[in-house]
Order: C-alpha cells, then sequence, then structure tokens
C-alpha cells in the first residue's frame, strides 16, 4: 500500500540552510544502527541497507555519509527549497525538492527521535536564489576542445581526473561522451544496457552500481542476486538493496572507457531525457584492480 505523504500542520516551519538541514539529517542517520536509504529519479531507483558512523565535507558543496557497508553523498546544490516530510505512519521521511520531488526516502521506523524532529521542526531550505557568477565556462572553439578533452582524457589516472576535465571544460557528462570519440564513449540502446544487466545478474558479477537525483548520489556495491521483469521494468535485488530501471525512461544510454592507475575503467551509463545522469554501474573496485574480463566482454556490445 503507498501512503501520501502529506505534512501536518506547523504554524512555524523552521527555515534552514541548505548544509545545516543536511548536517542536522545526515548526522541523526550516522549513529551505527541499520539503516535503509533510498534515492530515486526518472530512470532508476536504488534502495540500500547498512549503517553508517561518519559525515565528512568531501568537496564544496558535498557531505558523505559513511560506514562499512554503505556509502551516500549529499548534492547540496539541489537542496534549495528541499523540505522533510513524514509518511502517515510516520515510518518513513522523504527529502523532496522545491518541485515536489523525491531527493532522499529514509527508513525511520527505528529511529523516533528523528521521526519527532520532522514532525515538529517541519525544516525548509529558503528557495535558491539566483548567482549571476555561477556561470558554465564558455568551452571554447570545438576543434581546440576536442583535443583538450581527449589528452587530458588519455593522461587521467582515475575517474576523479576524468570527471575534473569535464567540469572544467564546461561540457556536461552527456555533452563530454558525445565529443570524447567511440575509442572512449560510445551509445548503445537502452535495450541493450538492460541485457548487461541481465546478463551481469546472471553470472553475478560484484557491480558498483550508482543512482544520482539533483540532490543524493547513492551507492550499493556487490552483486544482484535476483531478478525481475514487470510492467516494463527491471528489478534487481540483493542482499542488501535493491535495483528498478524502467529504460521507457531512459534517453541514451553509454559504454564508456575511463583510464585508472589499475586499468581500464568500463562502464554503463543511463540518462533521462533532459540530459542528466541517472544510472552508473562498473565493476566493483575496478579503480583498484583490473576488471573482470566478463564485465568487459559484456560492454563489448
Amino acid at each position: 500500500m503507498v501512503h501520501v505523504l502529506r505534512p501536518e500542520p506547523c504554524e512555524h516551519p523552521r527555515v534552514v540552510e541548505r548544509e545545516e538541514l543536511a548536517r542536522s539529517l545526515l548526522y541523526r542517520l550516522a549513529d551505527g544502527r541499520p539503516l535503509s536509504l533510498a534515492a530515486a529519479n526518472d530512470v532508476a531507483r536504488l534502495a540500500v541497507s547498512g549503517s553508517a558512523r561518519r559525515v565528512d565535507a568531501v568537496d564544496r558543496g558535498v557531505l558523505r555519509l559513511s560506514g562499512d557497508d554503505l556509502r551516500a553523498w549529499a548534492l547540496l546544490e539541489g537542496w534549495g527549497g528541499a523540505s522533510l516530510r513524514l509518511d502517515a505512519r510516520g515510518g518513513r521521511v522523504e527529502l523532496c525538492s522545491d518541485a515536489g520531488a523525491p531527493l532522499l526516502d529514509v527508513d525511520v521506523a527505528t529511529r523516533p527521535a528523528l521521526a519527532a524532529w520532522v514532525r515538529h521542526a517541519r525544516p525548509t531550505v529558503a528557495p535558491p536564489r539566483a548567482n549571476p557568477g555561477n556561470v558554465t565556462p564558455f568551452p571554447g572553439p570545438p576543434a581546440a576542445v576536442d583535443a583538450e578533452l581527449a589528452e587530458g582524457w588519455d593522461a587521467a589516472t582515475s575517474l576523479r581526473d576524468v570527471g575534473a576535465l569535464i567540469l572544467r571544460l564546461g561540457l556536461g557528462r552527456l555533452g563530454a561522451y558525445r565529443r570524447a570519440g567511440p575509442a572512449r564513449a560510445r551509445p548503445v540502446a537502452p535495450a541493450q544496457a538492460m541485457e548487461v544487466l541481465v546478463a551481469a545478474t546472471d553470472l553475478a558479477l560484484p557491480l558498483t552500481t550508482l543512482v544520482q537525483n539533483a540532490g543524493l548520489l547513492l551507492r550499493h556495491t556487490g552483486a544482484w542476486g535476483s531478478l525481475e521483469a514487470r510492467a516494463g521494468k527491471l528489478r534487481l535485488g540483493g542482499e542488501r538493496g535493491s535495483l528498478t530501471v524502467d529504460p521507457r525512461a531512459c534517453a541514451s544510454a553509454w559504454v564508456v572507457r575511463k583510464p585508472s592507475s589499475a586499468g581500464t575503467v568500463t562502464s554503463l551509463e543511463l540518462f533521462d531525457g533532459a540530459g542528466q545522469p541517472a544510472l552508473l554501474v562498473f565493476h566493483a573496485n575496478a579503480e583498484a584492480a583490473p576488471e573482470s574480463p566478463l564485465w568487459t566482454r559484456l560492454l563489448s556490445l
């Protein structure tokens, strides 16, 4: 049964800054007790169970919630106008954007203090303010950008290096893939992407799976052990989580090869209709050790 989230009456909801809300929420979750988090977008929904003990600022506007078996990154740029809502039974809390889209879903059945805080404080972030200084850099002449992208990509030694290069050039991930050349990134049909996920599940390959929306990046590491196709969607299950993918909402899918200190990391990446990253999958621990030849072969579509 689906319970519609309806804010309870509150005469004085507390308006806070994005970082204050993020820290208040994440520190309440980093208590070492069992925790269930979910992140969703139009293409995919990832739910992960585990526990967390640390909250760290890992980059400007990014906070990481982590434990032995859980990783999540709060992307504060997407928290403008966000609010916390408690469901009718008090068992789940959703962080919703100013447009009402769910950014984060937390099981709070074992956290009555957190549920009480949301119920009574109703913390809400002020709407985002226009920032004329926050302008994407002009990429420059296409030929020069393509040459710089190719040179920097091939010289990178980590996934982070490639991400920093794409950010510096102001291309966006999808824009960079379209210009990187087929040796580095090539499009595949969404149906082919689903076939890869099915085959990887059948082979019990350990994977790193990431789902992202405007406010959260959530990670699951491990093999998916069960598979179900229903109503056009693909659902993968594991000991500590589940992944649901709707290929009909996927506007483009890419096989991407990025260099790392351990060798090439080959990823399967899905994007939504707005060109935003929705799902990223690669072989588990691929940056620390060579990826499985089985995974490499699956992606040689």
